[in-house]
């Protein structure tokens, strides 16, 4: 033991590689399974326009800046990175709630993405995926307060994702 210490992915404080100050080395964006290029997309967007400050506003940027014929921010991406933990401390909801919504928010945003004239409620296409608490921003919901996933579970899937366990070890 060095003494380092191994910060976890974060959409707001990673790089698109890994990087250290010495005493602690940050996981990078790019290192993520499925992740890639669409990194530096992510770390450019934030830097271009500050942080993210809720998973809603993160895909809403993410789907915005990215051209209709790109798929390069995908749900496999966006699956990924909620796995990895890198929106942990977005907006303080679970993992599982992030990847509960995952399927709808993409499809609403491939919509609006498609036509930004029309009017889609996001209601109809993720109502059975919320439940009656709610968070809204950029036009899509979300059941905030859903509780956590397995944490074996995540454990296996933060492994899967990152090629290492990330917030423990089974």
């Amino acid at each position: 033991d060095r003494g380092i210490k191994i910060l976890p992915p974060s959409i707001n404080e990673a790089d698109a590689n890994f990087t250290t100050d010495g005493k602690t080395i940050r996981v990078g964006l790019a290192s993520l399974k499925q992740i890639g290029a669409t990194a530096e997309k992510m770390v450019d967007e934030r830097m271009k326009r500050g942080e993210y400050t809720s998973y809603s506003d993160f895909v809403y940027r993410m789907f915005v800046n990215q051209s209709e014929n790109s798929t390069a921010f995908s749900k496999e991406v966006l699956a990924n990175l909620i796995y990895s933990g890198c929106l942990d401390g977005i907006d303080g909801s679970s993992r599982k709630a992030k990847l509960d919504a995952v399927e709808s928010i993409v499809k609403y945003m491939k919509s609006m993405r498609k036509d930004n004239t029309k009017k889609i409620s996001i209601f109809d296409l993720i109502a059975e995926a919320n439940g009656e608490d709610t968070t809204a921003d950029h036009g899509f919901m979300y059941n905030k307060n859903t509780p956590e996933m397995d944490y074996r579970f995540m454990l296996e899937k933060e492994n899967d994702v990152a090629g290492f366990y990330i917030t423990g070890h089974p």
